[in-house]
């Protein structure tokens, strides 16, 4: 986590609320005061945001919810100058997890006579 929250860290008590929610182990009361935390001190509010975006970016990258692999290929043939030739294409896309991001390796092309 980067920014004010290094700058200043929280206090121990605010560590301790957040840290119970991601683990979502709040008794009642202490729900109650990270409630009350979180509305009083726009610092507390920061703090908590980065704490849940750090642990589900940990969570993808600990544990994936599974990959798929897609890769496609191009075969083409064609005849010049009476000697055939021909080109393959091939394209990979890796998705990590439910995401719609993708790592994309760039088309290898192969030309052989």
């Amino acid at each position: 986590m980067t920014g004010s929250s290094e700058e200043n860290p929280p206090d121990g008590e605010l560590q301790q609320l957040v840290s119970r929610f991601i683990d979502n182990s709040l008794t009642e009361a202490q729900r109650d005061r990270l409630e009350q935390r979180l509305r009083d001190d726009p610092s507390a509010e920061k703090y908590c945001a980065d704490a849940i975006r750090f642990e589900a970016t940990m969570q993808e990258a600990l544990n994936p919810q599974g990959i798929k692999w897609e890769e496609t290929r191009r075969v083409v043939f064609d005849i010049k100058n009476g000697a055939p030739a021909w080109s393959v294409q091939r394209q990979q896309t890796i998705r990590y997890g439910d995401s719609d991001r993708s790592l994309i390796a760039h088309p290898a092309v192969r030309r052989h006579r």
